[in-house]
């Protein structure tokens, strides 16, 4: 063992061990000195506080109680709830609904964009003109038949 003067003595707590320490002064027996002693010090000290620091924690949870409550307390949404208009009196039959178009698909793929037009290239001859589009004929065509009655 590193030290064996430092070593807690059983006896020295022991209330059945009727034999006092030989020596009465520190100096003489080491289990007498505070160094070696296996009991820790009791040094407990009391303050009086002063009532600042109550106020100072009743503010706090004050505080957290009033962050508390618009987090979890339920709101009202934004926009009113549209209600059913009841039927007239004077109607017999019952509107006919009106069928909801479906939402598009979100998962659908987006429609492909018309590709660019390439540049005309400088060098390539020109494109021909296009023909000229055929004449109307000159004679009307006839007039369909009267339906008999």
């Amino acid at each position: 063992m590193a030290n064996p003067q430092r070593i807690p003595d059983p006896r020295e707590t022991d209330p059945m061990n009727p034999i006092p320490p030989l020596a009465s002064s520190a100096e003489a027996d080491p289990r007498l000195n505070a160094a070696n002693s296996s009991r820790p010090i009791e040094n407990t000290v009391v303050q009086s506080r002063s009532g600042g620091s109550g106020i100072l924690i009743a503010a706090i949870v004050l505080v957290l109680a009033v962050i508390a409550y618009f987090i979890f307390v339920p709101t009202t949404p934004n926009s009113p709830v549209e209600q059913a208009t009841p039927p007239a009196a004077t109607e017999t039959a019952p509107a006919t609904p009106v069928p909801a178009t479906p939402a598009p698909d979100a998962t659908a793929p987006a429609a492909p964009a018309t590709p660019a037009t390439p540049a005309p290239d400088a060098t390539a001859p020109a494109a021909p003109a296009p023909a000229e589009p055929a004449p109307a004929p000159a004679t009307p065509a006839p007039a369909p038949a009267a339906p008999a009655q």
